[in-house]
């Protein structure tokens, strides 16, 4: 494994992590935005069971690309989030 795939794992790791507390601590505040989205799947799978497959495929295409755009950008904005943190620390002499 090379070490950008390591510091890749690390940053999944991490922001899952992260993720996970977040939307727990939602969860014990009643706003769990999670739940919400399970009866809507299950709204958007009756509407798919009913287009043609060739416009379903394209649909669900369209998901799940946009669920990896945004995993992506979750990634990267969590890097940048620490760089700018280490740029600001720099800035105001703490490091």
């Amino acid at each position: 494994m090379s070490e950008e795939e390591i510091i890749k794992s690390i940053v999944d790791e991490l922001t899952e992590h992260s993720l996970q507390k977040y939307r727990d601590e939602l969860a014990a505040e009643g706003s769990d935005y999670n739940a919400e989205l399970v009866p809507l799947s299950k709204e958007v799978d009756k509407i798919l069971a009913e287009l043609p497959p060739e416009y379903a495929d394209t649909v669900n295409a369209y998901i799940t690309k946009c669920a990896l755009v945004a995993e992506k950008d979750c990634s990267f904005l969590y890097i940048q989030g620490a760089k700018d943190c280490v740029k600001l620390l720099k800035a105001l002499g703490v490091i």
